[in-house]
């Protein structure tokens, strides 16, 4: 028969911890050597359903010697003891696990649950012959290893092949976490399940302007918005969930089902307090929510917006994004601003666009081209509310005559009815090339550029 030994010296009490391997008794120590010794006060871990170490096969086992320990006046030694996994063990520490549960702690007592009737009951308190599932216990003696001491008699009269003390684990079972969401005739559906001890609820990443799920589902083309505890969606669940665990007597004092009621948002959302995040997280159908002003003076504007569709929203929360230059150098775009095409969904809120420089340095060779300053193009039922822009459109010497080119101060292409535009100006990097000139009629924001021949 195999037998696995491993000592510890943990501060100045020597402390025998035991592992029993495959073929051995689960408490089978060499008891005639520790007794010669005078350590004869063991005390057992028992698992109770759970492993050490991950297997079936090790158990654990501290023998003391009352010598190594100050009597009091009435012959009495106490004896501080270490869990099974206390770090001060080091190496011979023995981690404690029992999957789809968590350790409540360890107690003296433990009796089998039941009810008032004498019914035996489940770990969540629920008749077994309901649930169907096996008999719970309940407990009694938690075990607080920082100030309780184990109180012996001074004389070593026990030998430790006897059971000075046990301690039980008691594990509660996971709860089980079922997240709902309403559906459009007023319904929930469920839209998820986790089994944890707790959950964290989702929170926004300062960093990164992102969502953070944590334990929460996600959903696909939806943000998460908000979680209740009630259908009726009246009480806010807090940062962190969890089902409420008598801890006195290692139980779990309600039903093992936590319904979590949540809403959403359609798109992807973003809360942004810097230039860079707003960037990093440019998407064609994006919505940003601004939590600060942005200054593009040390960031780039994403060519994902001057260049592309835009689909979504910036919701600015009366801040401003300021000294964003864009660069029309790519002459096969037909589309270009600080946004190339405004798409019908899109919708600019209480936000102000200040000092962006908009410079043309290649036209486009194709027909059609569109450029503005807030976007190229802004297609019918993108709309604005409470919107400012303020800038530059410059042409540069590489701008040539273009075959069909529309230019307007918001918009080359398509109307932005409400946006305020009265701080738009255009010019020519240099006048004296004689290669355009530029006019602009104040009144519909049209831009007419004459390319010298």
């Amino acid at each position: 028969m195999k037998k696995l030994w491993k000592y510890l010296a943990a501060a100045t009490v020597l402390v025998l911890t035991v592992a029993a391997v495959a073929g051995c008794s689960q408490w089978d120590t060499p008891y005639e050597s520790l007794d010669e010794t005078g350590y004869t006060v063991s005390v057992r871990f028992d698992a109770n359903g759970g492993v050490f170490a991950g297997t079936q096969d090790v158990f654990v086992v501290d023998v003391f010697s009352p010598a190594n320990y100050t009597a009091d006046a009435a012959g009495k030694v106490k004896i501080p003891l270490l869990a099974p996994d206390d770090a001060i063990r080091k190496e011979n520490a023995f981690g404690v696990s029992n999957t789809g549960h968590f350790l409540a702690g360890w107690y003296t007592e433990r009796t089998l649950r039941v009810n008032d009737a004498g019914e035996p009951l489940d770990a969540f308190g629920e008749l077994t012959s309901v649930s169907g599932r096996e008999q719970g216990y309940t407990y009694s003696g938690k075990w607080d290893f920082a100030t309780d001491r184990l109180t012996v008699d001074a004389t070593g009269a026990a030998t430790s092949a006897d059971n000075t003390l046990t301690l039980y684990a008691a594990w509660v079972p996971y709860f089980n976490f079922e997240f709902y969401a309403p559906t459009a005739d007023g319904s929930f559906e469920q839209v998820g399940t986790k089994q944890l001890i707790e959950i964290d609820a989702p929170v926004w990443d300062e960093k990164t302007g992102k969502l953070k799920m944590n334990d929460f589902p996600t959903r696909e083309d939806m943000t998460f918005d908000a979680a209740y505890l009630d259908e009726a969606m009246t009480v806010p669940a807090p940062a962190v969930i969890g089902g409420e665990v008598d801890y006195e007597h290692g139980i779990v004092s309600e039903s093992g089902t936590i319904k979590i009621y949540t809403t959403w948002l359609d798109g992807t959302w973003f809360r942004i307090q810097t230039a860079k995040q707003l960037a990093d997280n440019a998407r064609p159908g994006g919505h940003y929510i601004l939590e600060a002003d942005l200054d593009f003076t040390d960031a780039m504007w994403s060519t994902t917006f001057s260049t592309g569709e835009f689909s979504g929203s910036i919701v600015g929360n009366g801040h401003t994004i300021r000294n964003v230059t864009v660069l029309q150098g790519d002459n096969t775009k037909i589309n270009g601003g600080l946004f190339g095409l405004l798409g019908a969904t899109a919708k600019l809120e209480n936000v102000t666009f200040e000092n962006i420089t908009y410079k043309i340095v290649a036209g486009c060779r194709l027909q059609g081209a569109n450029y503005g300053l807030l976007a190229g193009t802004v297609q019918e039922g993108a709309t604005f509310e409470g919107v400012t822009v303020g800038g530059l459109i410059e042409f540069g010497k590489g701008a040539f005559r273009p075959q069909d080119y529309n230019i307007g101060l918001v918009s080359g292409a398509g109307t932005a009815a409400g946006v305020d535009h009265a701080g738009i100006s255009c010019t020519v990097e240099d006048p004296d090339n004689n290669t355009a000139t530029v006019e602009v009629d104040t009144a519909t924001g049209r831009v007419t550029v004459t390319f010298a021949s």
